[in-house]
């Protein structure tokens, strides 16, 4: 009722200090055409987990469902936990997939890229990700019913202030949405500082 008169649900989502968070923002803005998220947890290669054995893909979910207590019990991530679980699944692609997954979305397509002067994506392959100091991933994702494909944006960077002057194309990128919600959640005391 208090966000409703001041939201387009259908614009962009810009959600600073989220991380993989894609559950609340889906919740909040369950109509947006792309999310926007940004943290520090590290984007690594998807890992197939099909290939496993099965008493791999038994610990792999088991670990992805220690990695997703928080936010699931508690509605937010804890940082400490975050860096130790995150290691062990891979990155942050695991927790966005079953979110995107859980939430009745299909997966289209996965793009890791880094940014030019301009803010544009630069397709980058993920064993040259980290040679960039912009670091992002695109996922494409439509309903299962069909409808729009939209996209999760994911850049693995540091917001503050200090940082930011050194990354004038994150900038142009998150400018070049004409119009877009901020959803503040996670995190949040961070602004503070």
């Amino acid at each position: 009722s208090e966000f409703a008169p001041v939201t387009k649900d259908s614009i962009s989502v810009f959600y600073p200090f989220g991380g993989p968070d894609f559950l609340h923002a889906q919740a909040f803005y369950p109509h947006a055409n792309e999310f926007i998220l940004v943290g520090l947890e590290p984007i690594r290669e998807l890992p197939d987990v099909l290939s496993f054995t099965e008493s791999n893909q038994s610990a792999f979910l088991d670990t992805l469902s220690r990695a997703l207590r928080d936010i699931l019990f508690k509605s937010y991530f804890i940082t400490e936990h975050m860096q130790r679980d995150f290691k062990t699944i891979n990155g942050v692609l695991p927790v966005f997939f079953f979110f995107i997954k859980r939430s009745g979305n299909d997966l289209m397509g996965l793009n890791y890229f880094t940014l030019d002067s301009t803010g544009q994506e630069v397709p980058v392959p993920i064993t040259n990700l980290y040679d960039n100091p912009i670091r992002g991933v695109r996922i494409s994702f439509r309903n299962q019913q069909g409808g729009p494909l939209r996209n999760v944006y994911y850049f693995n960077i540091d917001l503050s202030d200090k940082n930011m002057t050194n990354r004038p194309e994150f900038l142009r990128f998150i400018r070049s949405r004409n119009s877009y919600n901020t959803f503040i959640k996670s995190a949040s005391y961070l602004m503070h500082y």
